[in-house]
């Protein structure tokens, strides 16, 4: 008798949420692969968080054999570092940073926009760009990115959404408002609200360690 070999998700509550047999998948995300050495390989494309569980593969032998796999998956996030709307004068400058963490890996790139056009640094004067690359999480198994993109000279056009794009991670936007005059002053400080600073964070970091050390 021919054996035949079963591919499982389960979960504590549960036994079977997923099976695939020989070949048919109920999910097209998932595929039953025979090798030619007559292993067998689950494949799963475009991975969600919900995919994440604990994974087993029976093969109708007797006596029984099955093996289990815990699959995590990991779901990188972004993050601003201050405010979601800013106001700045005209004539100023301006940073703005994002956070990329929970990533197994760096991202390769992150792309910042005006709305909807592409800021390159070669195109206009006073843009910089910069990514800071693999800072350790506290577990040492995912890294964290910052990225910032600082603009010099504001003037009222610059006005609008500034979007962090990261190859990797889930873009974020923050709206600045340029304005003009003294009397705009009060509005700067009336409508700014407290927030950590990217210097406040990093000695708030700083101090943590040096805290759990001592």
């Amino acid at each position: 008798m021919e054996a035949y070999t079963k591919l499982l998700k389960t979960t504590e509550a549960t036994q079977s949420q997923i099976v695939l047999r020989s070949i048919f998948i109920a999910d097209e995300r998932f595929q039953a692969l025979k090798q030619p050495d007559k292993y067998w390989t689950l494949q799963i494309k475009y991975v969600q968080a919900r995919d994440a569980g604990i994974y087993e593969c029976q093969v109708s032998t007797e006596p029984k054999v099955s093996a289990r796999v815990h699959l995590h998956v990991v779901v990188p996030r972004t993050e601003l570092v201050g405010d979601a709307d800013r106001y700045v004068k005209a004539g100023s400058s301006v940073t703005i940073r994002c956070i990329v963490r929970g990533a197994l890996e760096p991202p390769s790139f992150i792309i910042w926009y005006h709305g909807t056009k592409q800021l390159l640094a070669e195109n206009r004067r006073g843009i910089q760009m910069k990514v800071v690359k693999g800072i350790p999480e506290a577990d040492g198994e995912v890294h964290t990115t910052i990225g910032s993109l600082t603009i010099e000279s504001m003037k009222k056009q610059d006005t609008g959404n500034y979007t962090c794009s990261p190859s990797n991670s889930p873009s974020v936007t923050v709206t600045v408002n340029v304005i003009n005059g003294e009397s705009s002053a009060s509005a700067v400080t009336s409508s700014a609200t407290p927030r950590t600073s990217f210097t406040d964070l990093l000695g708030l970091m700083i101090l943590v360690i040096v805290g759990c050390n001592t």
